[in-house]
């Protein structure tokens, strides 16, 4: 089998034919783009990502939670492993969304377990440096083992190579075939017949010249979508992908209501604890110019923090008589649950207290020469 991942530069801007603004291959990678965001995928394969340059531009979409690339050229793959790492503006400014980055090596022709059922398999100027033999087991692979919900195909389409001066041949060394429109429709309507869970739309990327519209499109496109209600469940495979390398890339994890009851808890009862210290050692209140949304320096909410042997205790309730508390929940036994989750804040027995040490000078019982 031919590699893949043969360094495929952009050949129709060498042949002295038809210019194209933007450069054909950024074209295609847009019609893949759109038809991502079109659908909000988040699970996306690029089968046969060569320089990576599909990725780079598909892993700044927000949507994508599992971006993978996979070709047959391991060497080529690790040189491109600095495209999956996180570049420094990724941590300063996270994504919303994780994003797992994954290079594999295998082939087009060989399903692997870990990518079944993705959103949207790519495959960009690709099935054109196939061997026949494996291009005869591409159908199965894709649409019979992975069932991705949508496939990009895309190819050179030989009618047009006419307009390439002097040209003969193929476009590229490296490739095996160049198929005229038909015999592309051919293709894919074979596909649909065998798996009739999927159909397809056909259309091109890179127009003609004007008055030369029957050659049709630089490149070729098919579009095929799955039906969802029709999905064949697939044979056993394994997982015979070499992952080259893989990467979590930083995000802001969401907050859910119970972290976020228990942060607010924490700092309240840390509010309440601090204002009854200032107390007792006659300390003008920390607060009392930053004091939180809600609280009166006046009501005496501090003293609400009891004396109780060694320790210092505040009533969970309490803590309800802050509105952001108060909008959060409705009873001290959703801020007992809350406060599991913290490594700061230890409760009673009966989990209705915040309890914490006696620290010198928290007794209002000592008398001045004690402090001589």
């Amino acid at each position: 089998m031919a590699s893949i991942m043969v360094k495929r530069e952009e050949p129709e801007g060498s042949m002295g034919g038809p210019v194209f603004h933007p450069p054909l291959y950024r074209q295609r990678y847009s019609e893949v783009i759109n038809i991502s965001r079109r659908i909000k995928a988040k699970k996306v394969i690029d089968m046969g990502c060569a320089e990576c340059r599909l990725l780079r531009m598909l892993k700044r979409e927000p949507y994508i939670e599992e971006l993978v690339g996979v070709d047959y050229d391991g060497v080529l793959l690790r040189m491109s492993e600095h495209v999956v790492q996180p570049l420094t503006t990724d941590y300063l400014m996270p994504r919303d969304n994780p994003l797992q980055f994954t290079l594999m090596q295998g082939s087009i022709a060989e399903p692997d377990a870990r990518l079944t059922n993705f959103d949207l398999f790519s495959c960009v100027e690709v099935i054109e440096h196939l061997d026949p033999e494996v291009l005869e087991r591409v159908p199965l692979c894709v649409f019979g083992v992975l069932q991705p919900r949508m496939v990009v195909i895309t190819t050179p389409n030989s009618e047009y190579n006419v307009l390439f001066p002097g040209f003969s041949g193929f476009r590229h060394y490296d490739h095996r075939f160049e198929w005229t429109r038909e015999q592309f429709r051919t293709w894919c309507l074979r596909i649909v017949s065998d798996y009739p869970m999927y159909s397809v739309k056909l259309s091109g990327v890179g127009d003609p010249p004007e008055g030369r519209e029957e050659v049709g499109h630089c490149s070729q496109m098919a579009l095929f979508t799955r039906d969802d209600s029709d999905i064949c469940a697939t044979n056993t495979v394994g997982t015979p992908y070499n992952i080259v390398c893989s990467v979590d890339h930083p995000y802001v994890r969401p907050v859910t209501p119970i972290q976020k009851l228990c942060s607010e808890a924490e700092y309240y009862l840390n509010f309440l604890l601090k204002s009854r210290r200032d107390q007792l050692l006659n300390i003008d209140h920390y607060y009392d110019n930053n004091h939180p949304s809600g609280y009166d320096p006046s009501d005496g909410t501090e003293d609400n923090v009891d004396i109780s042997g060694d320790t210092l205790q505040i009533k969970l309730t309490d803590l309800l008589s802050f509105p952001k508390i108060k909008a959060l929940c409705s009873s001290g036994e959703e801020i007992r649950d809350a406060l599991t989750l913290s490594s700061l804040v230890e409760l009673n027995s009966a989990g209705e207290c915040a309890v914490y040490p006696m620290e010198e000078g928290d007794s209002s019982d000592l008398s001045d020469d004690e402090y001589c």
